[in-house]
């Protein structure tokens, strides 16, 4: 009889551990769903802030007289930046077919 009830709560223990690591993944998933959620929030946040200032400066600037600048170092890279990409896509060739003569 004593090994029949030692059975039993074997048994018994068994299945309260199983629905417990059970609920454990259930609660894992769940934080990490929150956590997720959490971050794409702030970043959501944060880009509408970012928007936000963005436009009131430009709104200042535009009613304030001033105008914005570009520094002609930033000017001169990208015009090198361009420039440079337009020379490696492009070049001379020497061509291998015979030019045609006029008859």
């Amino acid at each position: 009889m004593i090994e029949h009830a030692v059975f039993v709560r074997v048994q018994q223990d068994i299945q309260f551990l199983n629905e417990a690591w059970a609920n454990l993944e259930d609660a894992d998933e769940a934080q990490i769903q929150s956590q997720q959620q959490a971050v794409n929030d702030k970043t959501s946040a944060k880009a509408d802030i970012d928007m936000q200032i963005q436009h009131e400066v430009q709104h200042n600037i535009k009613n304030s007289g001033f105008q914005l600048v570009t520094r002609k170092s930033t000017i001169k890279k990208t015009t090198k930046a361009l420039t440079s990409s337009k020379a490696s896509n492009t070049h001379l060739t020497k061509s291998k077919v015979p030019p045609r003569h006029s008859q």
